[in-house]
């Protein structure tokens, strides 16, 4: 196995594990404020670590990378929101969402609000916003992470594209980053919201830069020795540093700047260490679920609703709270079925997707 072949298989145990714990803090996961510090930071990070400067190099380049990216990003953000949105009063009729008042007050979180029944009208002017990442439904809230990458990933690739022959690209470069790490602070201090989560894109930046870095200086030769003693310090400074401050990237905000490099930067260093120490079986099943995040991105806050109905079933709960996002909360140790169900199922569906996809694709070959 050539030792890049390596690397990509220890950066999709990277997102693997990373994805887990995204479910996991949205499950009500304790020790939260400890992954929030790197989780969403390493997709970015990983994102920048695969960036190729081909990419930018004429315009059939350019060309081919922005189709490829409106595949794999914009499209699933569209269709997930349209048919959410499509689904809106269904959601309504079966209790996963609800225009009961009483439910803010059987929830603390913020995520909650009250829905109401949408007209045609509504629904398609709702859809037409999903276009341009201005809007998401409820159960949708994780893809803000897909419209943020996605003005990243463009962001470098103009800027690559612009500055390929100009002899200073590097000093503009900086500014670029410096300019983000300026917003980002602002952004944090002044509490700024902006469309589609744009507050987040100048942490984002700073973090798939951050992944262009690793890559050209070869930061992976640093986890070739003593790999566990790193692990533990990194993980030992990391916990320190969840007492230190706080990152909630989607709002963009970050205790400071340097403080969310060196926790960004920790975060994929420890994720990097364990996923060359874990034995080969489980760095394969982190490495599949790393080539299966989307999935799981989009379809975890819904299969969530599995958990909640079957534990207001059993527990004789107040059925309002199937309609609680993104979980039911104070409920002991139900965060492990939120995750395991959150994790497992989407990748159940997808299988299950594929499969009949495929089978089609046979049937219309052999007609």
């Amino acid at each position: 196995m050539s030792e890049i072949k390596q690397r990509n298989i220890s950066v999709d145990v990277i997102k693997g594990t990373a994805i887990v714990l995204m479910v996991a803090v949205h499950g009500g996961s304790p020790g939260s404020g400890f992954i929030n510090l790197f989780h969403m930071a390493v997709f970015f990070i990983a994102s920048g670590y695969f960036w190729n400067v081909k990419n930018a190099q004429n315009l059939t380049a350019v060309k081919k990378y922005i189709i490829r990216k409106i595949k794999g990003i914009w499209l699933p953000f569209f269709l997930c929101n349209a048919v959410f949105t499509v689904l809106n009063n269904f959601f309504i009729s079966i209790g996963f969402y609800t225009s009961d008042k009483r439910l803010l007050s059987l929830t603390t979180l913020e995520s909650n609000y009250l829905h109401h029944s949408k007209t045609i009208a509504q629904t398609a002017k709702a859809v037409l916003k999903n276009v341009v990442f201005l809007d998401r439904t409820q159960l949708a809230t994780p893809t803000w992470f897909l419209g943020v990458l996605f003005v990243v990933v463009l962001m470098r690739l103009v800027l690559e594209f612009l500055l390929k022959s100009f002899k200073y690209k590097t000093a503009v470069y900086c500014v670029v980053l410096a300019g983000c790490l300026g917003a980002s602070t602002l952004v944090s201090i002044r509490g700024i919201k902006l469309p589609a989560n744009l507050q987040a894109v100048f942490a984002a930046y700073i973090a798939y830069v951050i992944g262009i870095l690793l890559r050209r200086y070869d930061a992976a030769a640093f986890f070739t020795k003593h790999r566990a003693i790193k692990l533990i310090l990194s993980l030992g400074v990391l916990t320190g540093m969840s007492f230190v401050g706080k990152i909630s990237f989607s709002s963009g905000y970050i205790t400071d700047v340097v403080f969310f490099i060196i926790v960004s930067t920790l975060g994929w260093s420890m994720l990097w260490l364990l996923a060359e120490l874990l034995p080969k079986p489980t760095a394969r099943f982190f490495a599949y679920l790393g080539r299966s995040t989307m999935p799981i991105l989009l379809l975890h806050p819904l299969c969530f609703k599995l958990v909640s109905w079957l534990y207001i079933v059993f527990s004789d709960k107040d059925p309002l709270l199937l309609a609680a996002f993104p979980r039911i909360e104070n409920a002991g140790l139900l965060w492990i079925a939120y995750t395991v169900v959150g994790t497992a199922l989407p990748l159940l569906i997808n299988f299950v997707y594929k499969s009949l996809k495929d089978r089609v694709k046979l049937v219309g070959n052999a007609g």
